[in-house]
């Protein structure tokens, strides 16, 4: 972990200075059950994948700007979820709802039953008339479009900070997707509090994870809260390792086929 300094951005800073959160990492999957290449290269996968993304791209405007996360990225999490065989997922930072139609639909394609759901959680109310959605260009709101395609009774949304949520529920999950404020502080402690809420074998999915702080597109663009918060959670809870997806087998951010999506697994002892 890099000293305190005048020189680091003000993010960094305020992370450093920081206390450090208990890290509990014994729910987490091992690094050794989960291959991100594996996850995107799975047939059953790819060939239930069409119709649902044919279905949401009619709903979500996927101009370059709009804020959703792109298409291929909502494939990877769709295979994801079926790969992992996810049934409870909650996602932090809903926004205008494109990744939810994602997972929602990979429930779906797994039964959908008994306990299987999301519960999305924003600072903001998402389904208002007013909210993200509408700026983006979008004709509903993220619960309406769940209902168009069906699936509005496997979601439920929250309008609170992720730690008030995080901290105050009694709820377990299989998959904690943190693609809320980015924060490193906000990172570091949206991580720590996801690790309290797993199921055993759960899984921890980033986004706009940029390892090594480097962009990965042409427009040099990078978001560094997340690689930094790691760095400090893997420094203080060397059980806990990062694997990116790095490179999907179709176009992702920008049209190229690199993403930010990354999974935070616990190393099994030697």
């Amino acid at each position: 972990m890099l000293l305190a300094s005048p020189g680091l951005p003000p993010d960094l800073l305020q992370l450093q200075r920081r206390p450090g959160l208990p890290l509990a990492p014994d729910a987490l999957r091992p690094a050794a059950a989960i291959d991100p290449a594996a996850i995107v290269a799975d047939p059953a996968s790819a060939a239930a994948w069409p119709e649902p993304a044919a279905a949401i791209a009619a709903l979500v405007n996927d101009t370059h700007g709009a804020g959703g996360i792109n298409p291929g990225d909502r494939r990877a999490l769709f295979h994801l979820v079926r790969t992992l065989g996810a049934r409870r997922i909650l996602e932090i930072g809903t926004h205008i709802g494109s990744s939810i139609l994602a997972l929602a639909t990979a429930l779906q394609s797994l039964g959908g039953t008994g306990d299987a759901g999301i519960v999305s959680v924003d600072i903001a109310d998402v389904n208002a008339p007013d909210a993200a959605w509408r700026a983006a260009g979008m004709a509903a709101c993220p619960r309406d479009n769940l209902a168009r395609l069906g699936l509005a009774h496997l979601a439920e949304f929250h309008a609170m900070p992720a730690d008030r949520y995080m901290g105050g529920t009694a709820n377990r999950f299989d998959l904690v997707f943190l693609d809320g404020s980015h924060k490193a502080w906000a990172v570091y402690e949206d991580v720590a509090l996801a690790l309290r809420v797993l199921r055993p074998g759960g899984t921890i999915l980033l986004h706009d994870y940029f390892a090594d702080a480097r962009p990965i597109t042409p427009d040099g663009r990078m978001i560094g809260g997340p690689f930094w918060a790691l760095q400090r959670i893997m420094a203080e809870c060397p059980a806990i390792t990062v694997l990116p997806f790095g490179r999907l087998p179709w176009p992702a951010r920008q049209g190229t086929p690199f993403t930010s999506l990354a999974l935070v697994a616990r190393h099994q002892p030697a």
